[in-house]
């Protein structure tokens, strides 16, 4: 009886919120003071019309909306305004398959406020987690809970920043903020009541006489996956940066802040040996003399970090090395002799950001308007990428710079301007963010962290169970990496932060190991790791080996229920399945219809293939092309099997010439589905090969054995 009750509650609230999506108005709410009183005005925007401005005593609206879902609103002071909140009221009925009784079906992107934050699909039943008070000294400032956003305790009370969806089963409609170098903006969506507001981030904003705000430039899109997220890279405009997908080495998730010179350079002889083709080798925390302190080294750098560059160079790699520049610790002495150069809190000290459990110390915000800051900053950007000769700068904790708002600035002005003036200092240099607010790394940075740290196990469960969405979590970081895939390429380039393959000081089973190698390949542009690879084992060596040389992935789909995803993307001409579990649970599967080459277990299916997928587990599949009557399958050479072939040229139906791409694994073997049962025998390279079930292996390194 409880459960009809409650069917019939969800009922008359889809019913009220479909009456309300026939009104043809959204409602926008200013809240200001004026001469210290406080305001509050509501006004109606009739939806239908293009071109708007609406009038009252203290300032004009302007509203603009085009044929292009583009929706604009503007508001001019006729007085000095303190904006304390704008926030925009909508209904969320906006697709058409979003009717009445549909509405527990629908899933919400909650994309996270900065580069570590978890983001994730949510629907009416969850319940955003605020961070305990526990962890206030080591994290409050590092997401949106301290000035941002207010955590509700109902069920269905979500939010997402700079851009949202819902989605019903393939259906998205898409809203995306294209002016959060303005003020951050909000979508907050009451999911129970299917209304959302959204909110531009503007406390305390004082707005002169006769000056005017650029309040919202929303962009509304509906479609497919594909649909939805190509129109909102076309409106974000063409990315600048010329920086290609990396594969390379930090010695961060490894070492983590105990490195020394000796270390770095045997880990830098490991890849030699190897003959490991890496595009960059960079180094992280751990070289300087405390945090903010980064051009003086440690004592255990004693040839200083100009020489570890050359080193690195002479490898052939690209040198890179880690900073956090907007940032110094109570220990160092950038700190102690300049007190006056960091943001203060409001009994006019310097602004705490949070205690570091690994540098020991709580760290401080420095001010980035401060000449004297600025000039500094320059300079310590200029001497590591010019003087140094470092190829790319690996900026991190940049969120710190835009914790404060000032009269005349947001915070998503203040964190803009920040990225500006590292672009502007860091010229062609490569530049990696993390930790930011990705809004302020549109076309900014080469590089951008768009998940949490990777942790060296799935999850790092105390702190997850204490609400800290900012953790380091391979879980959520592959979630993020999922949710945030339609940035890649557009406004910079994706990085998913390591896979992990080793044993040592790791706790992943080989299901996570791959699930982890294959979602950073999928999803990812920036693929790096921390092993120490002298230490790999065959199984291990072959894996790394098989991520050589990089080849683009082309994401055409992805299908989510349960954190379980389906994937459907190509790689030059040739197409795959992903098929991921991030859950708990086991669950069965099927490839669907279609003939697949198992990669992993070497075989052909010719009708839908059901399989259980465990949790935490990944199946690739190849989609085998049947008109073919030789159709190459792959093998392990390559991790999407097949990339590893350059070119096959035919000389007649049963004989192939085969040609490997450079730096591609060759002694995995490759195999070749033949399409005539009867075939007994082809060529390849002028060899003869034996065909078995269709299938002809060729190439695969014989074990050698101890002689008799």
């Amino acid at each position: 009886m409880e459960q009809f009750y409650t069917i019939i509650l969800f009922l008359l609230l889809s019913f009220f919120s479909s009456a309300q999506s026939q009104k043809s108005e959204y409602l926008l709410t200013v809240e200001y003071k004026l001469d210290k009183s406080h305001t509050k005005k509501s006004l109606k925007i009739a939806k239908k019309q293009k071109r708007q401005a609406l009038e009252t005593n203290d300032f004009v609206l302007f509203f603009f909306q085009d044929s292009t879902s583009a929706l604009q609103l503007q508001l001019q002071a006729k007085k000095k305004l303190k904006l304390l909140n704008i926030h925009l009221n909508i209904n969320q009925h906006l697709h058409p398959s979003f009717q009445l009784g549909a509405f527990d079906s629908i899933q919400y992107l909650c994309n996270g406020f900065q580069s570590w934050t978890t983001t994730i699909e949510r629907n009416y039943l969850d319940k955003e987690q605020h961070l305990s008070s526990l962890l206030n000294p080591y994290g409050k400032h590092l997401g949106d809970y301290q000035h941002y956003y207010h955590y509700p305790k109902q069920k269905g009370q979500l939010h997402s920043w700079t851009y949202t969806y819902l989605r019903l089963d393939s259906n998205y409609t898409f809203i995306g903020s294209l002016n959060d170098d303005k003020g951050f903006t909000c979508f907050k969506h009451d999911a129970l009541n299917q209304t959302m507001r959204i909110q531009k981030d503007c406390q305390n904003y004082c707005i002169e006489k006769g000056d005017t705000f650029e309040v919202f430039d929303l962009v509304i899109f509906e479609g497919n996956y594909a649909k939805v997220w190509s129109n909102y890279r076309k409106a974000l405009g063409p990315n600048s940066s010329t920086a290609k997908a990396a594969i390379g080495w930090t010695s961060w998730y490894n070492y983590y802040d105990k490195i020394n010179q000796q270390l770095l350079l045997e880990n830098l002889d490991a890849f030699e040996t190897a003959k490991i083709p890496l595009d960059i080798f960079q180094i992280d925390d751990g070289y300087q003399y405390e945090i903010g302190d980064w051009l003086t080294c440690n004592t255990k750098f004693p040839n200083g970090m100009a020489w570890m560059a050359d080193k690195i160079h002479q490898k052939k790699f690209k040198a890179g090395l880690w900073l956090a520049p907007f940032i110094a610790s109570k220990k160092s002495k950038l700190f102690q002799k300049n007190p006056d150069w960091f943001v203060k809190d409001k009994s006019g000290k310097p602004l705490k950001v949070a205690i570091n459990v690994i540098w020991k110390a709580p760290y401080y915000a420095l001010d980035i308007y401060n000449t004297e800051v600025q000039e500094h900053l320059k300079k310590v950007i200029q001497t590591i990428l010019y003087d140094w000769n470092y190829d790319m700068i690996k900026v991190d904790f940049l969120f710190a710079a835009c914790l404060q708002a000032l009269p005349n600035k947001t915070r998503g002005m203040i964190m803009s301007d920040a990225m500006h003036l590292l672009r502007q200092w860091a010229g062609d240099k490569l530049i990696l963010a993390c930790g930011v607010p990705l809004a302020s790394a549109f076309h900014q940075v080469d590089y951008c962290r768009v998940g949490n740290d990777a942790h060296t196990a799935w999850e790092f469960g105390i702190l997850k169970a204490l609400g800290n969405a900012e953790r380091p979590s391979t879980w959520s970081t592959l979630g993020n990496s999922i949710h945030r895939y339609g940035l890649n390429e557009a406004v910079f380039l994706n990085d998913p932060d390591v896979f992990m393959l080793r044993d040592e000081n790791s706790h992943f089973n080989q299901d996570e190991k791959y699930t982890l190698l294959l979602l950073n390949n999928t999803l990812g542009a920036v693929l790096f790791n921390s092993d120490d690879i002298r230490l790999y084992n065959d199984e291990q060596r072959i894996l790394f080996r098989s991520i050589f040389p990089y080849q683009k992935p082309r994401i055409e789909s992805i299908h989510s229920e349960n954190q379980c995803y389906k994937i459907k993307l190509r790689v030059n001409q040739r197409r795959y399945i992903v098929f991921c579990n991030l859950s708990k649970q086991a669950i069965n599967l099927s490839t669907g219809k279609g003939s697949f080459y198992d990669v992993q277990q070497n075989k052909c299916y010719h009708k839908p293939q059901e399989f259980l997928l465990k949790k935490h587990q990944s199946r690739l599949f190849y989609q085998i092309d049947t008109s073919q009557k030789i159709e190459l399958l792959g093998g392990k050479n390559h991790l999407f099997s097949g990339q590893e072939i350059e070119s096959i040229s035919r000389t007649n139906d049963t004989e192939l010439v085969v040609k490997f791409r450079q730096n591609a694994q060759k002694n995995q073997g490759i195999h070749f589905w033949v399409a005539d049962p009867t075939v007994q025998y082809i060529r390849i390279n002028h060899q003869s090969i034996a065909v078995d079930k269709q299938i002809a292996s060729y190439g695969r390194e014989k074990k050698k054995t101890r002689p008799k």
